[in-house]
């Protein structure tokens, strides 16, 4: 039974910091600033930090309520996803951005 609590646990434990993180945009590691350059090129931005990271857009998914987008940031490869709802931006923005990324999956 030990190990079953220890899971539970665990499990819960991963679920509050990923909400805290991605859902709340708090916490280090919670991407708070997204930037779209020519050739799949981005920036993200760090909550608490000011500067911006360099990344590449791999995949995105668009739809009209959200759009959510897989960027490689890590020099080990590794990516995260970032979910973007429709509330979350300026309408038109948001609009600009789902152009953007279906013109680009037209493209590819």
């Amino acid at each position: 039974w030990f190990v079953r609590v220890a899971l539970w646990v665990t499990l819960a434990v991963s679920g509050y910091r990923s909400v805290v993180r991605h859902g709340l945009r708090r916490g280090a590691g919670a991407i708070v600033g997204l930037r779209l350059n020519a050739d799949d090129a981005c920036e993200i931005q760090f909550a608490g930090i000011d500067a911006w990271h360099s990344c590449r857009l791999v995949d995105s998914w668009v739809h009209p309520w959200v759009v959510i987008a897989r960027l490689r940031y890590d020099p080990r490869g590794l990516s995260v996803g970032v979910v973007i709802p429709l509330d979350a931006v300026d309408p038109e923005l948001f609009r600009q951005l789902r152009i953007r990324l279906r013109l680009r999956r037209v493209a590819a």
